[in-house]
């Protein structure tokens, strides 16, 4: 018989950027930089997110199409069913969503991006799955500045109330196509693919 030949293993495919500066914090709620904000944005994910230009809002990632209320104050959602955390923290549910959001209004946590939800009421959790966003008053930058960017951006409550703002800042925990590794101060940052 003809000899066979090994496949080549596979080499692992890894992109490598530069960035102007070092990550300081990966909270959605703290973002306090452009690096951040880019790092984050492979980890975590919102409910929406933009699709291209800035003034195509499109509802994919976390939520199938929203229903709303005559007055705008009322947003019903439901989640994609099976989207999972990072680091065995489960699947993401609408109490997430309730968490991450309501956070902004927490007066000991004091995020810099509170005014973001300043119009929100409460969310309403109608299933495991399911919710209503429940605004004060109507809230146009709602749909530009808010659901798709870092204050829109889901985290896990179970890991939040575990480790704390303080660990999460520099160990996120997010459901992204891209998962947290390591990061080692004014050198580098690596984030692996997210397997599930």
């Amino acid at each position: 018989p003809e000899p066979t030949e090994e496949p080549a293993a596979e080499e692992p495919k890894i992109l490598k950027i530069r960035m102007a500066g070092d990550m300081r914090d990966l909270d959605p709620a703290f973002i306090p930089q452009t690096i951040d904000a880019n790092i984050s944005t492979n980890i975590h994910q919102g409910l929406i997110v933009y699709p291209g230009p800035l003034d195509e809002v499109e509802e994919i990632l976390l939520a199938e199409p929203f229903t709303i209320s005559d007055d705008g104050l009322t947003i019903s959602f439901k989640l994609r069913e099976g989207v999972q955390f990072h680091k065995g923290y489960g699947e993401l549910t609408a109490e997430d969503v309730k968490y991450s959001f309501e956070r902004f209004q927490d007066p000991e946590l004091d995020p810099p991006y509170r005014d973001d939800w300043a119009a929100l009421d409460h969310v309403e959790v109608t299933g495991k799955y399911t919710g209503d966003i429940i605004l004060a008053e109507p809230f146009a930058p709602l749909w530009k500045s808010t659901l798709p960017v870092t204050a829109g951006w889901i985290v896990s409550k179970a890991a939040m109330e575990e480790h704390g703002h303080d660990v999460l800042a520099i160990d996120p925990v997010g459901s992204g196509p891209y998962e947290f590794v390591e990061w080692t101060p004014d050198d580098k940052v690596i984030l692996k693919r997210f397997e599930d």
